[in-house]
Protein backbone atom coordinates (compact mmCIF):
# COMPACT_ATOMS: atom_id res chain seq x y z
CA UNK A 1 0.00 0.00 0.00
CA UNK A 2 1.30 3.91 -1.09
CA UNK A 3 1.64 5.96 1.22
CA UNK A 4 1.60 10.00 1.40
CA UNK A 5 2.05 13.04 3.23
CA UNK A 6 0.14 15.53 4.96
CA UNK A 7 0.58 18.64 2.88
CA UNK A 8 -0.88 16.37 -0.10
CA UNK A 9 -3.56 14.88 1.20
CA UNK A 10 -4.76 18.76 2.15
CA UNK A 11 -4.29 20.18 -0.78
CA UNK A 12 -6.40 17.42 -2.26
CA UNK A 13 -9.19 17.94 0.24
CA UNK A 14 -9.17 21.51 0.02
CA UNK A 15 -9.58 21.29 -3.84
CA UNK A 16 -12.04 19.15 -3.52
CA UNK A 17 -14.35 21.21 -1.05
CA UNK A 18 -13.72 24.25 -2.80
CA UNK A 19 -15.37 22.68 -5.88
CA UNK A 20 -18.00 21.39 -4.29
CA UNK A 21 -17.16 17.09 -4.03
CA UNK A 22 -14.44 14.95 -4.66
CA UNK A 23 -14.14 11.93 -7.16
CA UNK A 24 -12.74 9.33 -4.89
CA UNK A 25 -10.86 7.67 -7.69
CA UNK A 26 -7.89 10.46 -6.71
CA UNK A 27 -4.93 9.43 -5.76
CA UNK A 28 -4.61 7.93 -1.92
CA UNK A 29 -3.56 10.64 0.24
CA UNK A 30 -3.54 10.03 4.59
CA UNK A 31 0.11 10.97 6.20
CA UNK A 32 2.22 8.39 6.56
CA UNK A 33 -0.38 6.03 7.41
CA UNK A 34 -1.87 3.06 5.64
CA UNK A 35 -5.61 2.10 5.10
CA UNK A 36 -6.97 -0.90 7.96
CA UNK A 37 -5.73 -4.22 7.52
CA UNK A 38 -8.75 -5.48 6.92
CA UNK A 39 -9.35 -3.44 3.93
CA UNK A 40 -8.82 -5.44 0.15
CA UNK A 41 -5.11 -5.35 -0.95
CA UNK A 42 -5.20 -7.81 -3.76
CA UNK A 43 -7.77 -8.59 -6.56
CA UNK A 44 -9.14 -12.09 -4.83
CA UNK A 45 -9.58 -9.85 -1.31
CA UNK A 46 -12.03 -7.68 -3.32
CA UNK A 47 -13.42 -10.41 -5.31
CA UNK A 48 -13.91 -12.10 -1.69
CA UNK A 49 -15.15 -8.75 -0.30
CA UNK A 50 -17.77 -8.13 -2.96
CA UNK A 51 -19.20 -11.96 -2.25
CA UNK A 52 -19.47 -11.25 1.66
CA UNK A 53 -20.01 -8.04 1.95
CA UNK A 54 -21.50 -6.23 -1.33
CA UNK A 55 -20.62 -2.86 -1.76
CA UNK A 56 -20.06 -1.35 1.87
CA UNK A 57 -18.24 -2.35 4.50
CA UNK A 58 -18.15 -0.55 7.91
CA UNK A 59 -15.04 -1.61 10.73
CA UNK A 60 -13.44 0.75 13.32
CA UNK A 61 -15.55 3.77 12.06
CA UNK A 62 -13.72 3.28 8.77
CA UNK A 63 -16.09 3.37 5.44
CA UNK A 64 -14.91 0.95 2.65
CA UNK A 65 -16.30 0.61 -1.35
CA UNK A 66 -15.62 -2.13 -3.08
CA UNK A 67 -16.62 -1.27 -6.85
CA UNK A 68 -16.52 -3.60 -9.87
CA UNK A 69 -15.15 -1.41 -13.27
CA UNK A 70 -14.90 -2.51 -16.69
CA UNK A 71 -16.69 -6.08 -15.87
CA UNK A 72 -17.09 -8.17 -19.03
CA UNK A 73 -14.98 -5.14 -20.70
CA UNK A 74 -18.15 -2.45 -20.92
CA UNK A 75 -18.47 -0.85 -18.06
CA UNK A 76 -16.23 1.51 -15.60
CA UNK A 77 -17.75 3.19 -12.88
CA UNK A 78 -16.52 6.09 -10.70
CA UNK A 79 -17.20 7.45 -7.11
CA UNK A 80 -18.27 10.78 -6.45
CA UNK A 81 -18.11 11.56 -2.52
CA UNK A 82 -19.17 14.84 -0.80
CA UNK A 83 -16.97 14.79 2.72
CA UNK A 84 -18.86 17.88 4.41
CA UNK A 85 -22.82 18.07 3.36
CA UNK A 86 -24.96 21.18 4.34
CA UNK A 87 -25.91 21.29 7.78
CA UNK A 88 -22.57 19.24 9.39
CA UNK A 89 -20.49 21.72 8.33
CA UNK A 90 -17.53 21.85 11.51
CA UNK A 91 -16.85 17.56 10.87
CA UNK A 92 -13.69 17.80 9.12
CA UNK A 93 -12.35 16.12 6.95
CA UNK A 94 -11.82 12.35 6.26
CA UNK A 95 -8.58 10.38 5.48
CA UNK A 96 -9.20 8.90 2.44
CA UNK A 97 -7.57 5.83 0.28
CA UNK A 98 -7.97 4.45 -2.98
CA UNK A 99 -6.51 1.57 -4.69
CA UNK A 100 -7.49 -0.49 -8.08
CA UNK A 101 -6.51 -3.86 -8.85
CA UNK A 102 -6.74 -5.50 -11.96
CA UNK A 103 -7.51 -9.39 -12.76
CA UNK A 104 -4.10 -10.79 -13.16
CA UNK A 105 -4.42 -14.78 -14.06
CA UNK A 106 -2.36 -16.86 -12.51
CA UNK A 107 0.68 -18.23 -14.13
CA UNK A 108 1.38 -22.49 -13.21
CA UNK A 109 5.15 -22.55 -12.50
CA UNK A 110 7.59 -24.25 -14.25
CA UNK A 111 7.78 -27.81 -13.47
CA UNK A 112 11.81 -27.38 -13.36
CA UNK A 113 11.54 -24.86 -10.16
CA UNK A 114 13.71 -26.49 -7.97
CA UNK A 115 10.45 -25.21 -5.14
CA UNK A 116 7.92 -26.60 -7.45
CA UNK A 117 5.70 -28.35 -4.99
CA UNK A 118 5.45 -25.30 -3.07
CA UNK A 119 4.84 -22.64 -5.72
CA UNK A 120 2.32 -25.02 -7.31
CA UNK A 121 0.57 -25.43 -3.92
CA UNK A 122 0.37 -20.91 -3.66
CA UNK A 123 -1.00 -21.67 -7.77
CA UNK A 124 -3.68 -23.82 -6.57
CA UNK A 125 -4.73 -22.11 -3.93
CA UNK A 126 -4.79 -18.53 -5.88
CA UNK A 127 -6.95 -20.15 -8.22
CA UNK A 128 -9.48 -21.52 -5.99
CA UNK A 129 -9.86 -17.80 -4.11
CA UNK A 130 -10.92 -16.55 -7.91
CA UNK A 131 -12.98 -19.39 -8.61
CA UNK A 132 -10.82 -20.38 -11.71
CA UNK A 133 -9.64 -24.24 -12.13
CA UNK A 134 -5.81 -24.61 -13.14
CA UNK A 135 -7.52 -26.72 -16.05
CA UNK A 136 -9.70 -24.11 -17.50
CA UNK A 137 -6.56 -21.76 -17.38
CA UNK A 138 -4.57 -24.78 -19.31
CA UNK A 139 -7.13 -24.94 -21.71
CA UNK A 140 -7.34 -20.79 -22.18
CA UNK A 141 -11.02 -20.56 -21.56
CA UNK A 142 -12.81 -17.03 -21.61
CA UNK A 143 -12.36 -14.93 -18.75
CA UNK A 144 -13.85 -11.38 -17.94
CA UNK A 145 -12.21 -8.78 -18.06
CA UNK A 146 -12.55 -7.22 -14.17
CA UNK A 147 -11.07 -4.83 -11.83
CA UNK A 148 -11.61 -3.49 -8.66
CA UNK A 149 -11.55 -0.11 -7.31
CA UNK A 150 -11.12 0.17 -3.59
CA UNK A 151 -12.20 3.29 -1.71
CA UNK A 152 -12.06 3.34 2.20
CA UNK A 153 -12.68 6.91 4.11
CA UNK A 154 -12.00 7.19 7.92
CA UNK A 155 -14.22 10.44 8.97
CA UNK A 156 -13.26 12.86 12.08
CA UNK A 157 -16.24 12.93 14.78
CA UNK A 158 -19.13 15.45 13.65
CA UNK A 159 -19.01 14.31 9.69
CA UNK A 160 -21.70 13.59 7.55
CA UNK A 161 -20.41 11.71 4.11
CA UNK A 162 -22.76 11.59 1.00
CA UNK A 163 -21.29 9.22 -1.69
CA UNK A 164 -22.56 8.22 -5.06
CA UNK A 165 -21.66 5.23 -7.74
CA UNK A 166 -21.79 6.72 -11.31
CA UNK A 167 -21.48 3.99 -13.47
CA UNK A 168 -20.49 4.79 -17.20
CA UNK A 169 -20.26 3.14 -20.42
CA UNK A 170 -17.43 3.73 -22.45
CA UNK A 171 -17.50 7.85 -21.77
CA UNK A 172 -21.03 8.39 -21.66
CA UNK A 173 -22.33 8.50 -18.52
CA UNK A 174 -24.73 5.02 -17.66
CA UNK A 175 -26.32 5.39 -14.45
CA UNK A 176 -26.39 7.25 -11.22
CA UNK A 177 -26.79 5.05 -8.61
CA UNK A 178 -28.70 6.66 -5.02
CA UNK A 179 -27.07 8.60 -2.92
CA UNK A 180 -25.18 6.43 0.32
CA UNK A 181 -24.83 8.70 3.22
CA UNK A 182 -23.22 8.09 6.34
CA UNK A 183 -22.26 9.97 9.96
CA UNK A 184 -19.92 9.81 12.65
CA UNK A 185 -21.71 11.64 15.66
CA UNK A 186 -21.12 9.45 18.38
CA UNK A 187 -17.73 7.29 19.56
CA UNK A 188 -19.51 4.83 21.23
CA UNK A 189 -22.28 4.01 17.99
CA UNK A 190 -19.44 4.67 15.80
CA UNK A 191 -19.82 5.33 11.79
CA UNK A 192 -23.45 4.08 10.53
CA UNK A 193 -24.95 4.47 7.31
CA UNK A 194 -27.85 6.55 7.08
CA UNK A 195 -29.80 6.47 3.55
CA UNK A 196 -32.77 5.26 3.20
CA UNK A 197 -31.92 2.08 1.68
CA UNK A 198 -29.06 1.09 3.76
CA UNK A 199 -31.20 -2.44 4.34
CA UNK A 200 -31.09 -3.76 1.29
CA UNK A 201 -29.01 -6.60 0.58
CA UNK A 202 -26.35 -6.31 -1.85
CA UNK A 203 -24.41 -9.63 -2.27
CA UNK A 204 -25.53 -13.01 -1.62
CA UNK A 205 -24.26 -13.33 2.01
CA UNK A 206 -26.72 -10.79 2.55
CA UNK A 207 -29.60 -12.14 0.35
CA UNK A 208 -29.50 -14.98 2.20
CA UNK A 209 -29.74 -13.77 5.62
CA UNK A 210 -32.47 -11.51 4.67
CA UNK A 211 -34.62 -14.18 2.83
CA UNK A 212 -33.88 -16.29 6.17
CA UNK A 213 -35.39 -13.64 8.24
CA UNK A 214 -38.11 -12.11 6.11
CA UNK A 215 -40.71 -14.39 3.43
CA UNK A 216 -41.05 -13.59 0.23
CA UNK A 217 -42.85 -10.43 0.33
CA UNK A 218 -42.29 -8.09 3.39
CA UNK A 219 -42.38 -4.72 4.75
CA UNK A 220 -39.64 -2.63 5.38
CA UNK A 221 -39.82 0.73 6.74
CA UNK A 222 -42.62 1.72 4.87
CA UNK A 223 -41.69 -0.52 1.80
CA UNK A 224 -43.11 -3.31 0.19
CA UNK A 225 -40.50 -5.86 -0.94
CA UNK A 226 -40.30 -8.86 -3.24
CA UNK A 227 -36.97 -11.13 -2.71
CA UNK A 228 -37.07 -15.17 -3.69
CA UNK A 229 -34.61 -17.28 -5.80
CA UNK A 230 -35.39 -17.15 -9.55
CA UNK A 231 -34.01 -19.89 -11.74
CA UNK A 232 -33.80 -18.08 -15.29
CA UNK A 233 -31.79 -20.89 -17.21
CA UNK A 234 -34.90 -22.72 -16.51
CA UNK A 235 -36.66 -20.11 -18.61
CA UNK A 236 -38.69 -18.47 -15.67
CA UNK A 237 -39.91 -15.29 -15.68
CA UNK A 238 -41.71 -13.04 -12.80
CA UNK A 239 -44.75 -11.09 -13.15
CA UNK A 240 -46.37 -8.77 -10.89
CA UNK A 241 -49.51 -7.99 -10.41
CA UNK A 242 -51.36 -5.04 -8.18
CA UNK A 243 -55.44 -4.52 -7.57
CA UNK A 244 -57.17 -2.43 -5.37
CA UNK A 245 -57.85 1.12 -4.30
CA UNK A 246 -54.52 1.60 -3.53
CA UNK A 247 -51.56 1.96 -6.02
CA UNK A 248 -47.71 0.86 -5.30
CA UNK A 249 -44.89 1.79 -7.97
CA UNK A 250 -41.54 0.18 -8.30
CA UNK A 251 -38.48 1.96 -7.11
CA UNK A 252 -36.04 -0.57 -7.26
CA UNK A 253 -35.65 -3.63 -9.04
CA UNK A 254 -32.36 -5.82 -9.44
CA UNK A 255 -30.66 -8.94 -9.31
CA UNK A 256 -27.75 -10.47 -6.96
CA UNK A 257 -25.61 -13.21 -7.87
CA UNK A 258 -21.91 -14.97 -6.91
CA UNK A 259 -19.90 -12.55 -8.92
CA UNK A 260 -16.90 -14.95 -10.72
CA UNK A 261 -14.25 -14.30 -13.00
CA UNK A 262 -15.18 -17.13 -15.32
CA UNK A 263 -18.62 -15.95 -16.48
CA UNK A 264 -21.28 -19.36 -15.79
CA UNK A 265 -24.04 -19.90 -18.00
CA UNK A 266 -27.74 -19.11 -16.85
CA UNK A 267 -28.16 -20.46 -13.02
CA UNK A 268 -29.87 -19.74 -10.48
CA UNK A 269 -30.63 -15.50 -9.93
CA UNK A 270 -31.77 -13.73 -6.94
CA UNK A 271 -34.39 -10.95 -7.54
CA UNK A 272 -35.37 -8.22 -5.32
CA UNK A 273 -38.04 -5.60 -6.01
CA UNK A 274 -39.19 -2.63 -4.13
CA UNK A 275 -42.39 -0.86 -4.06
CA UNK A 276 -44.29 2.40 -2.27
CA UNK A 277 -47.53 3.04 -2.03
CA UNK A 278 -48.39 6.38 -3.78
CA UNK A 279 -52.30 6.03 -3.15
CA UNK A 280 -53.69 4.84 -0.02
CA UNK A 281 -56.66 2.33 0.19
CA UNK A 282 -57.03 -2.05 -0.07
CA UNK A 283 -54.45 -3.51 -1.99
CA UNK A 284 -53.50 -7.01 -3.80
CA UNK A 285 -50.14 -7.64 -4.49
CA UNK A 286 -49.47 -10.64 -7.02
CA UNK A 287 -45.72 -12.46 -7.82
CA UNK A 288 -45.61 -15.47 -10.52
CA UNK A 289 -43.25 -17.41 -11.39
CA UNK A 290 -43.53 -19.50 -14.49
CA UNK A 291 -41.78 -21.37 -17.13
CA UNK A 292 -43.03 -19.77 -20.46
CA UNK A 293 -46.87 -20.90 -21.45
CA UNK A 294 -46.34 -23.68 -18.65
CA UNK A 295 -49.39 -22.83 -16.35
CA UNK A 296 -48.25 -25.85 -14.49
CA UNK A 297 -45.05 -24.82 -13.60
CA UNK A 298 -46.77 -21.43 -11.85
CA UNK A 299 -45.79 -20.55 -8.35
CA UNK A 300 -47.78 -17.31 -6.97
CA UNK A 301 -47.19 -15.42 -4.01
CA UNK A 302 -49.97 -13.16 -2.97
CA UNK A 303 -50.54 -11.06 -0.33
CA UNK A 304 -53.05 -8.47 0.67
CA UNK A 305 -52.85 -4.60 2.61
CA UNK A 306 -54.92 -1.52 4.16
CA UNK A 307 -52.66 1.54 3.34
CA UNK A 308 -53.78 4.20 5.67
CA UNK A 309 -54.18 7.54 4.89
CA UNK A 310 -50.56 8.39 6.40
CA UNK A 311 -48.79 5.70 4.44
CA UNK A 312 -49.14 2.95 7.08
CA UNK A 313 -49.09 0.10 5.50
CA UNK A 314 -51.31 -2.99 7.14
CA UNK A 315 -51.21 -6.82 6.94
CA UNK A 316 -54.85 -7.83 6.25
CA UNK A 317 -56.20 -11.45 5.24
CA UNK A 318 -56.70 -12.25 1.71
CA UNK A 319 -60.35 -12.78 2.66
CA UNK A 320 -60.61 -9.23 4.04
CA UNK A 321 -59.95 -7.75 0.85
CA UNK A 322 -62.42 -6.11 -1.60
CA UNK A 323 -61.79 -6.68 -5.64
CA UNK A 324 -62.49 -2.98 -6.96
CA UNK A 325 -65.50 -3.45 -8.82
CA UNK A 326 -65.18 -1.96 -12.49
CA UNK A 327 -67.26 1.04 -12.53
CA UNK A 328 -67.12 1.80 -8.86
CA UNK A 329 -65.26 5.59 -8.67
CA UNK A 330 -66.72 6.12 -5.16
CA UNK A 331 -65.61 3.38 -3.70
CA UNK A 332 -68.95 1.91 -2.46
CA UNK A 333 -67.85 -1.63 -3.80
CA UNK A 334 -70.70 -1.27 -6.42
CA UNK A 335 -71.65 0.16 -9.56
CA UNK A 336 -74.39 1.89 -9.82
CA UNK A 337 -76.29 5.55 -10.57
CA UNK A 338 -74.08 6.70 -7.52
CA UNK A 339 -70.97 6.71 -9.97
CA UNK A 340 -71.62 7.96 -12.87
CA UNK A 341 -73.00 11.09 -10.65
CA UNK A 342 -69.55 11.02 -9.07
CA UNK A 343 -67.90 10.97 -12.31
CA UNK A 344 -70.29 13.76 -14.00
CA UNK A 345 -69.34 15.91 -11.64
CA UNK A 346 -65.54 15.61 -12.39
CA UNK A 347 -65.66 15.49 -15.93
CA UNK A 348 -67.97 18.94 -15.88
CA UNK A 349 -65.46 19.93 -12.90
CA UNK A 350 -67.67 20.40 -10.34
CA UNK A 351 -66.01 18.29 -7.80
CA UNK A 352 -63.21 20.19 -7.29
CA UNK A 353 -60.57 17.52 -7.88
CA UNK A 354 -57.54 17.30 -9.86
CA UNK A 355 -56.75 15.13 -12.25
CA UNK A 356 -55.82 12.01 -10.82
CA UNK A 357 -56.75 12.75 -7.43
CA UNK A 358 -60.06 10.40 -7.43
CA UNK A 359 -58.69 7.76 -5.56
CA UNK A 360 -60.85 4.86 -7.99
CA UNK A 361 -60.40 6.87 -11.31
CA UNK A 362 -58.91 3.97 -12.96
CA UNK A 363 -62.29 2.13 -12.28
CA UNK A 364 -64.09 4.94 -14.19
CA UNK A 365 -61.45 4.84 -17.20
CA UNK A 366 -63.61 2.76 -19.16
CA UNK A 367 -62.22 3.29 -22.58
CA UNK A 368 -58.65 3.09 -21.16
CA UNK A 369 -57.43 5.85 -22.16
CA UNK A 370 -55.26 6.68 -18.94
CA UNK A 371 -57.71 9.90 -18.66
CA UNK A 372 -61.79 11.04 -17.33
CA UNK A 373 -64.16 12.73 -20.16
CA UNK A 374 -67.35 12.46 -21.25
CA UNK A 375 -66.71 9.62 -23.58
CA UNK A 376 -66.25 7.82 -19.86
CA UNK A 377 -69.66 8.95 -18.32
CA UNK A 378 -71.64 7.99 -22.12
CA UNK A 379 -70.00 4.48 -21.80
CA UNK A 380 -71.12 4.02 -17.88
CA UNK A 381 -74.58 5.31 -18.33
CA UNK A 382 -74.59 2.60 -21.30
CA UNK A 383 -73.42 -0.10 -18.82
CA UNK A 384 -75.61 0.92 -16.25
CA UNK A 385 -78.74 0.72 -18.51
CA UNK A 386 -77.95 -2.67 -19.64
CA UNK A 387 -77.86 -6.17 -17.71
CA UNK A 388 -75.25 -8.66 -18.33
CA UNK A 389 -76.06 -10.79 -21.11
CA UNK A 390 -75.37 -14.74 -21.03
CA UNK A 391 -72.92 -16.05 -23.01
CA UNK A 392 -72.05 -19.55 -24.21
CA UNK A 393 -68.68 -18.50 -25.52
CA UNK A 394 -66.72 -18.27 -22.23
CA UNK A 395 -66.93 -20.34 -19.58
CA UNK A 396 -66.27 -20.49 -15.95
CA UNK A 397 -64.30 -23.66 -14.70
CA UNK A 398 -64.00 -23.80 -10.82
CA UNK A 399 -60.97 -25.57 -9.32
CA UNK A 400 -59.43 -25.75 -5.73
CA UNK A 401 -56.25 -26.52 -3.71
CA UNK A 402 -58.95 -27.53 -0.47
CA UNK A 403 -62.75 -28.00 -0.43
CA UNK A 404 -62.90 -29.78 3.10
CA UNK A 405 -64.99 -27.51 5.37
CA UNK A 406 -64.83 -26.28 8.63
CA UNK A 407 -61.70 -24.02 7.61
CA UNK A 408 -61.01 -21.60 5.39
CA UNK A 409 -60.71 -23.13 1.73
CA UNK A 410 -58.71 -21.25 -1.49
CA UNK A 411 -60.53 -21.67 -4.64
CA UNK A 412 -59.33 -21.21 -8.06
CA UNK A 413 -61.53 -20.04 -10.70
CA UNK A 414 -60.32 -19.97 -14.58
CA UNK A 415 -62.86 -18.02 -17.30
CA UNK A 416 -61.58 -19.71 -20.81
CA UNK A 417 -63.36 -19.08 -24.20
CA UNK A 418 -65.01 -22.62 -25.45
CA UNK A 419 -63.21 -22.02 -28.87
CA UNK A 420 -60.58 -20.55 -30.54
CA UNK A 421 -60.91 -16.47 -30.90
CA UNK A 422 -61.60 -15.62 -34.40
CA UNK A 423 -59.21 -12.24 -35.50
CA UNK A 424 -61.99 -9.85 -35.15
CA UNK A 425 -63.08 -11.07 -32.37
CA UNK A 426 -63.71 -8.84 -29.01
CA UNK A 427 -61.46 -8.29 -26.21
CA UNK A 428 -61.91 -8.98 -22.86
CA UNK A 429 -60.65 -5.90 -20.75
CA UNK A 430 -61.78 -7.04 -17.08
CA UNK A 431 -63.17 -10.13 -16.00
CA UNK A 432 -64.75 -10.69 -12.16
CA UNK A 433 -65.79 -13.74 -10.34
CA UNK A 434 -69.58 -13.06 -8.66
CA UNK A 435 -71.47 -15.18 -5.87
CA UNK A 436 -74.44 -16.10 -8.09
CA UNK A 437 -76.63 -16.43 -4.72
CA UNK A 438 -75.97 -12.39 -3.49
CA UNK A 439 -74.26 -11.32 -7.01
CA UNK A 440 -71.65 -9.75 -4.80
CA UNK A 441 -67.94 -9.35 -6.57
CA UNK A 442 -65.47 -12.12 -5.19
CA UNK A 443 -62.65 -11.48 -7.05
CA UNK A 444 -60.97 -9.66 -9.96
CA UNK A 445 -59.80 -12.00 -12.44
CA UNK A 446 -56.16 -11.50 -14.03
CA UNK A 447 -55.41 -12.89 -18.00
CA UNK A 448 -53.18 -15.72 -18.15
CA UNK A 449 -52.13 -17.30 -21.87
CA UNK A 450 -52.42 -21.54 -21.71
CA UNK A 451 -50.52 -22.25 -24.90
CA UNK A 452 -51.74 -19.12 -26.95
CA UNK A 453 -55.32 -19.06 -25.79
CA UNK A 454 -56.25 -15.89 -23.02
CA UNK A 455 -57.89 -16.95 -20.05
CA UNK A 456 -58.84 -14.83 -16.79
CA UNK A 457 -57.90 -16.68 -13.61
CA UNK A 458 -58.11 -15.81 -9.60
CA UNK A 459 -58.32 -17.54 -6.30
CA UNK A 460 -60.96 -16.31 -3.06
CA UNK A 461 -60.96 -17.76 -0.21
CA UNK A 462 -64.05 -18.80 1.83
CA UNK A 463 -64.70 -20.10 5.04
CA UNK A 464 -67.16 -22.72 4.82
CA UNK A 465 -68.72 -24.52 8.06
CA UNK A 466 -70.56 -26.91 6.46
CA UNK A 467 -71.39 -29.37 3.65
CA UNK A 468 -73.14 -26.89 0.91
CA UNK A 469 -73.16 -25.80 -2.62
CA UNK A 470 -71.77 -22.33 -3.31
CA UNK A 471 -72.67 -21.16 -6.98
CA UNK A 472 -70.08 -19.06 -9.34
CA UNK A 473 -69.87 -16.87 -12.30
CA UNK A 474 -67.96 -14.53 -14.38
CA UNK A 475 -68.78 -11.31 -16.09
CA UNK A 476 -66.77 -10.00 -18.62
CA UNK A 477 -66.21 -6.26 -20.26
CA UNK A 478 -65.47 -6.76 -23.97
CA UNK A 479 -64.56 -3.99 -26.16
CA UNK A 480 -65.25 -4.65 -29.82
CA UNK A 481 -63.39 -3.97 -33.10
CA UNK A 482 -65.32 -0.58 -33.54
CA UNK A 483 -64.92 0.23 -29.70
CA UNK A 484 -68.26 -0.69 -28.40
CA UNK A 485 -68.21 -1.78 -24.61
CA UNK A 486 -70.61 -4.48 -23.53
CA UNK A 487 -70.97 -7.09 -20.55
CA UNK A 488 -71.48 -10.57 -20.75
CA UNK A 489 -71.81 -13.06 -17.49
CA UNK A 490 -70.82 -17.33 -18.06
CA UNK A 491 -73.55 -19.53 -16.99
CA UNK A 492 -73.11 -20.46 -13.12
CA UNK A 493 -71.38 -23.17 -12.01
CA UNK A 494 -71.86 -25.32 -8.86
CA UNK A 495 -68.74 -26.20 -6.20
CA UNK A 496 -69.76 -28.58 -3.55
CA UNK A 497 -67.96 -28.24 -0.42
CA UNK A 498 -67.84 -31.43 1.60
CA UNK A 499 -66.20 -32.53 5.14
CA UNK A 500 -62.86 -33.88 4.39
CA UNK A 501 -61.60 -37.07 6.61
CA UNK A 502 -58.73 -36.55 8.79
CA UNK A 503 -55.95 -38.15 7.39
Amino acid sequence: MKKYTAPAAAAMLLTALLTGGMTAHAEPQPPDLEAPDWVPSSFAEALDFDNTYGTVRIVDNAVCIVQPSDRYGTYRSEVVMTPDIPGNPDGGEPLSWHSTYHLELPEEPDQNDPDYKTKYQEYVELCAKLGISPSALAYGEGFADMSYDVYTYQPNLGTKMEIVINVYRGDELYSTGSPMTFEYNDQETGVIETDEFCWLPDCITEFNDFTQNNETVSLHDGYIVYADDVCYDGGITVTFAQSGTAVVEEVRNYSISRVEVMPPVGGMGHEIRVYKVTRPGTLQLSFTQMQGMREESRQETVESYYVDEDGTINEIDDGQFNAPVFGDCNMDEQFGIADAVMLFKYVSGMSGLPDNEMYCWQNADLDADGRLTLRDLTLMKRLLLEAPAETKAWRLIPEWKNKGFGKDTVNRFAAEPTESPKKDAPAVIAAQLMDADTDEVLADMREASDFGTAKWYCTVQETVTEDCIKNYYAVLLLRSQDGTLYRLRTAAESVHFEETPAP
